[in-house]
């Protein structure tokens, strides 16, 4: 809480992307000093932080839903007139395939300051296991989010865009929430 009256501001605190020891001790000691924390399933958050022996009955903890909420934004808002908010991925960065980006589009609209710490990204994982030297290198890159452990759904999303994916296409399968449900992102720079 600010004691001299000043705004909070909505800190992106990114998640390990599967090991544990890759979450930062910046995330950790953020979640620790942040009293609301949002998220995509609150109860498996109170899970987590436990594994770091922080205390989630101390926390107000908002499942973030998919879609934009009222009820939600509100809360958020007011909560970040008094108060910092944590935006907590369930893997890799928030709001890249995590629920919350709306959120963070109210914040930067009402003026809030919006802080992201460093931390996993599967996309920047993908990039540097690609092999290529992006300092030599300046294709550019196409990015396909896809959620859908189907492999019907990845061959027609690679069939539709085979011509774009060359010379270099990537199937990276990610952990997605702590719920062991996967997805494919598939990389290709042009």
């Amino acid at each position: 809480m600010h004691s001299d009256g000043e705004q909070g501001r909505m800190i992106l605190v990114p998640w390990h992307i599967g090991d544990v020891g890759d979450v930062t001790e910046n995330a950790i000691r953020t979640l620790r000093r942040v009293r609301h924390l949002l998220c995509e399933d609150a109860d498996e958050l109170r899970r987590q932080l436990a594994v770091f022996d922080i205390d989630a009955s101390t926390k107000t903890l908002v499942t973030i839903p998919e879609q934009p909420e009222l009820a939600v934004t509100e809360h958020c808002l007011a909560t970040l007139e008094r108060e910092d908010v944590a935006l907590i991925a369930s893997s890799g960065a928030p709001c890249f395939s995590d629920p919350g980006g709306w959120l963070v589009a109210a914040a930067r609209a009402r003026g809030f300051a919006v802080v992201v710490l460093a931390g996993a990204s599967a996309l920047t994982s993908v990039l540097s296991a690609s092999g290529l030297d992006w300092l030599v290198d300046h294709r550019t890159l196409t990015f396909h989010k896809f959620r859908s452990n189907s492999a019907d759904d990845l061959g027609r999303l690679l069939d539709t865009d085979a011509a774009r994916f060359h010379p270099l296409s990537r199937r990276v399968r990610t952990p997605h929430s702590w719920s062991g449900e996967t997805r494919s992102d598939v990389i290709a720079p042009r």
